[in-house]
Formats: C-alpha cells, structure tokens, sequence
C-alpha cells in the first residue's frame, strides 16, 4: 500500500493555466506602466543629454563624464524597467489595474517555477524552507498549502514587492467580483419584484369589476 501524497507534492503537481489573449501581463496594465514611466522618461532625458553634449563639443574629457554618467544613469534605469517587466502576475480586462469601471468578473494569474496559474478565493503567503532554502508560496488557509515556488524568480527584495503586488491584485479582484454578485442578485431580486407586481396589478383590476360599486352602475345601466 502506497502512502496519501502530501499536499505539498499535489499542490505542485496540479494542472497548470495556459495564458491567453485575453490576460494583460502587470507591465501592460495601467498601473504598471505608471511604475515604469518614470525610467522610461528619465532614461530618454539621459540620451538626449548625451546627443546634445557629444555633436557640439565633439569629444573631450567633460563629454566624456557626461557620457560615462549618462550611460550609468540609463542602465541603472533600464535594470528598473525590467524588474517590473518580469513581475509575475496576470489580470484581466476587468481587473482594475487595467481600468476603473470593469464590465464583469476578474481573475488573477501568477506565475511560479511550475508555471501559471489562477489563484482562487484566497491570499498567498511566501516562506523560504529552513532546509531546503526553497521559496514556497504557501495559499493562506489553515494548513498552509502548497501553491509553487518561486526559487527562479527575482531576488528576496523583489519577491516580496511582487507577492504585495500579487496580494493587492487579489484583494481587488475580489472587490469587483463581490460587487458583480451582488449586482447580479440585485438584478434578479428585481425581475422577481417586477413580477409580483405585475401580478397584483391584475388582481386588482379582477377585483374592481366584481366590486359592489360596478354592480350598482351596471343595475343603473
């Protein structure tokens, strides 16, 4: 008899979520682009710099520092812009960190060593093994289970500002979805009510031609 797989091992080997068309990566969305655009704009300045300083003055010892400074100041920012490029994490078109008046439901992928996948109605929490020296995303709930890991992606600085990123997309998410349901029950509850009252609407009108009043004008008829 084989002994029950961990949930640790049945986590890791769930199915995966293939990423369609329809799912924005973070640095596509409005709020990541606002997070690169200022690199984006200060490492254009620095190129200018550079074209302005080099044409006139051609090459000289200040032109030099100004182009060795320049170059340092454009990669520093470009390292930047990809560490924001490469957070892992998906969203829909209804999510708002693509726009603030979604049209139905979210969802939310997140991308670890295993590959995509959605998360479901929960938070993530990541732990690194004391053994091991895995990183583990771990699905908030009472056991702690097992949702990938994250050894391949960034550094320890930058996974923690990726799992906040992930975690405010989650509490959005559900935000919208919350609202969606409840305009869809808000809807249906006034199908029903629209229906009652059209209901007693035509009760009332079988009663005021059987009322004692119609009688008499029909006798006086």
């Amino acid at each position: 008899m084989q002994p029950p797989k961990s949930k640790e091992k049945s986590a890791q080997n769930a199915p995966l979520d293939d990423v369609e068309i329809t799912d924005i990566p973070f640095f596509k969305t409005e709020v990541g682009f606002s997070q690169m655009r200022p690199n984006i704009i200060f490492g254009i300045i620095c190129i200018f710099i550079i074209i302005v300083t080099y044409f006139p003055f051609g090459i000289n010892w200040l032109t030099t520092c100004v182009f060795v400074l320049c170059a340092l100041f454009v990669l520093l920012n470009i390292n930047q812009i990809r560490k924001w490029y490469v957070v892992p994490l998906c969203v829909d078109i209804n999510h708002p960190f693509v726009q603030d008046e979604p049209m139905g439901l979210s969802h939310v992928k997140v991308r670890t060593d295993q590959g995509w996948r959605v998360v479901g109605d929960y938070r993530l929490k990541l732990s690194q093994d004391p053994l091991s020296k895995e990183w583990r995303l771990h699905i908030d709930d009472e056991e702690m289970s097992m949702f990938g890991t994250w050894d391949k992606i960034g550094n320890e600085k930058s996974r923690s500002t990726y799992l906040s990123l992930v975690n405010q997309a989650l509490a959005l998410r559900d935000t919208v979805n919350q609202k969606e349901d409840a305009f869809d029950d808000a809807r249906n509850r006034e199908t029903q009510e629209t229906g009652l009252l059209e209901r007693e609407w035509m009760e009332l009108e079988a009663l005021e031609v059987k009322s004692p009043i119609g009688r008499l004008f029909q006798k006086d008829e």
